[in-house]
C-alpha cells in the first residue's frame, strides 16, 4: 500500500491487474485504497485526459471498447503472443499499447544469450504456455520478447520486469523495475 500511496502521488488514476500470486484479498485491499482493478472480460475505462479518447482495458476478453478510442492501453499480467495480440487488435482503428509483466526479464539473464529461462506467455487460445514448454527455455534465442518494448502489427507491446522474483530470489542482469511510460499526442 505505500507504493500504491507513491503511485498515487504522480498519476491521477492508478490501474491494477492480478497477478499468478496476488491474492482477491490484495486486490481488494487496493481498490479500497483507490486503486482501478482491470479484470479479464471488464469493461472499458476511460482514462481522464484532455489529449484525446484513452481507455483502459482488459488484455485478455475485453469487454465494450468505444469505437471513438484513439488509444486503448490493454493490461495483463501475462505477455500475449504475437498472434493474440494481431488477433485482439483486429477491426480496432485506434492505437493499441499492451502492458504486461509476469517474465520478470527472464531473471537470471547471461551476455549475448539472454535469458536462461522466462514463464510462458498467452497464445491466440487464450491459455497460458507451460512453463515445461521448450518456447520457456532460452527464450529470446527463440525469437520471444521478455522485456522492454516492441511493435506487433500496429500495436505496442510493452513488457516490464517488474520488482518481484520467481522461485529464486535472485536477479542477475536483469534489474527490477517500475515501468514509467509517458505519452505523448502527436
Amino acid at each position: 500500500l505505500e507504493l500504491l500511496a507513491v503511485l498515487q502521488d504522480h498519476a491521477p488514476v492508478v490501474f491494477v491487474t492480478r497477478g499468478n500470486h496476488d491474492t482477491y484479498a490484495v486486490l481488494d485491499a487496493l481498490a479500497e485504497h483507490g486503486a482501478v482493478i482491470v479484470e479479464r472480460g471488464d469493461d472499458a475505462v476511460p482514462l481522464p485526459t484532455d489529449a484525446g479518447r484513452i481507455v483502459v482495458t482488459p488484455a485478455l476478453d475485453p469487454g465494450e471498447v468505444p469505437a471513438d478510442a484513439e488509444l486503448t492501453l490493454a493490461l495483463g499480467h501475462y505477455p500475449m503472443t504475437t498472434s493474440a495480440i494481431t488477433t485482439a487488435t483486429r477491426g480496432h482503428a485506434g492505437v493499441s499499447l499492451f502492458l504486461f509483466g509476469h517474465a520478470h526479464g527472464g531473471q537470471i539473464r547471461l551476455p549475448f544469450v539472454g535469458a536462461l529461462w522466462a514463464p510462458g506467455e498467452i497464445g491466440s487460445d487464450g491459455h497460458v504456455v507451460s512453463r515445461t514448454s521448450p518456447s520457456t527455455v532460452f527464450p529470446e534465442l527463440r525469437g520471444r520478447t521478455i522485456s522492454g518494448l516492441d511493435r506487433v502489427g500496429a500495436a505496442y507491446r510493452h513488457i516490464s520486469n517488474g520488482i518481484g522474483t520467481q522461485a529464486v530470489r535472485l536477479r542477475f542482469l536483469a534489474p527490477a523495475e517500475i515501468s514509467v511510460i509517458t505519452l505523448v499526442p502527436k
